[in-house]
């Protein structure tokens, strides 16, 4: 038995040939009446939803930040979540590590990082 596109998520129980929902990445094409429902991939790979055009991404994939002009952009390495005016303006740091007010992420291993059970340190002048 034949089944469903390869960005196909889940078939539809109806339709076996026609998809019901997509993996990350792609843009479900609805069925129409000479064709059965299709995931399409977006443009941008970094698009975790997209558009129906597939040139403007809905949502980015963990460690990057949805930008004005519908792009994503990945966040600086030592960010979990980004500023979207400044990918490398962290929001929010990996387990192990603290967000300074200036929106940078340091290891709790490092020197004159915050101690344990901070959310967020002021940095120092020294």
């Amino acid at each position: 038995m034949a089944s469903c596109d390869v960005g196909c998520l889940t078939c539809s129980i109806v339709s076996p040939l026609s998809c019901a929902t997509c993996y990350p990445g792609y843009f479900l094409q609805p069925a129409t009446f000479n064709s059965v429902a299709y995931c399409q991939a977006c443009s941008s790979s970094n698009c975790m939803t997209c558009d129906s055009t597939l040139n403007n991404c809905l949502s980015c994939f963990p460690g990057q930040v949805l930008l004005t002009n519908a792009t994503c952009q990945v966040c600086s390495n030592s960010c979990m979540t980004c500023s979207s005016s400044n990918p490398n303006i962290c929001t929010s740091c990996p387990v192990g590590s603290v967000l300074f007010l200036n929106g940078t992420c340091l290891p709790l291993s490092q020197p004159n990082s915050c101690s344990l059970g901070c959310n967020s340190c002021l940095q120092s002048s020294n």
